[in-house]
């Protein structure tokens, strides 16, 4: 279902569902492919999963379809995860929301840097950032430095590997 420019997935909710916020990539990883991923993941009764617009959509949008799609109920637990790009939207939300757990998936780590990584693990692979953007990756090494022993995983799978990953381990 969409709720206002949000992509919503709801399975068998009850009372106190965990509810996931995740800001898409851009160019062929938009919205509509997180989704499809989406489709394609076992999901945990009891759970809504908003999928973001865009990379930078707007937390106040975002957050209200989340909201929207709780129909009143209060979320045992609010996730969030942000792919490549989405790290925009995710560093938005992050400064704006308090999360159980955030799921930085192969991020652009340039807004991440210097903010508060509590309840934060990031998977990546800096040798997925090639051609214009490998200074990315590059910088993907900084941030793993900056979050700590133990929080960032250098993993050694592709882009949307990692996105995939990083959807089944927020789900848990």
């Amino acid at each position: 279902e969409r709720i206002d420019g949000s992509l919503v997935f709801k399975t068998n909710v009850s009372n106190s569902p965990m509810l996931v916020y995740i800001y898409p990539g851009v160019h062929g990883g938009t919205q509509e492919y997180v989704g499809g991923i989406i489709e394609g993941t076992s999901r945990p009764d009891n759970s809504i999963i908003v999928v973001a617009s865009s990379a930078d959509a707007s937390w106040s949008v975002v957050s209200g379809a989340g909201m929207a799609a709780l129909e009143g109920k209060t979320a045992s637990s609010t996730r969030l995860v942000g792919w490549s790009a989405g790290a925009r939207g995710m560093r938005k939300a992050m400064d704006s929301g308090s999360f159980d757990k955030i799921i930085y998936a192969d991020p652009d780590p340039s807004r991440l840097m210097k903010t508060n990584h509590e309840n934060a693990i990031m998977y990546y692979r800096p040798s997925n950032w090639g051609g214009d953007y490998k200074y990315l990756g590059e910088k993907q090494r900084d941030l793993a430095a900056e979050m700590g022993e133990g929080r960032a995983v250098e993993s050694g799978k592709g882009h949307k590997e990692i996105l995939a990953l990083s959807i089944q381990n927020i789900l848990i």
